[in-house]
């Protein structure tokens, strides 16, 4: 170990105060930046959300229209049956 005289004891003394100080600085920086990031995502994730909950509702509502024309279709195709039914029964029929 060497040994320093006082002059460079206080150099070196102040060289680590500005380094810390720096150092405090830098922290006080990216605690606000990871601070911000945490708010954005908080802001998105929301977004998502809604977007997802409105997604959601959309489908419900196409499946909804869809079962109600699925229906309508068959009823209609359970007519064309009976009308083709009562067709064939006059021309085969007795």
């Amino acid at each position: 170990m060497a040994w320093h005289t006082p002059p460079q004891l206080t150099t070196q003394l102040d060289s680590m105060r500005r380094s810390q100080s720096a150092g405090s600085s830098d922290m006080a920086t990216l605690n606000a930046k990871i601070a911000e990031v945490a708010a954005q995502h908080a802001e998105l994730a929301a977004e998502i959300q809604g977007r997802e909950a409105e997604i959601s509702g959309l489908q419900a509502e196409k499946e909804a229209q869809a079962g109600g024309e699925v229906k309508d279709l068959a009823e209609r195709v359970d007519n064309l049956s009976k009308k083709c039914a009562g067709l064939n029964r006059r021309s085969f029929g007795p």
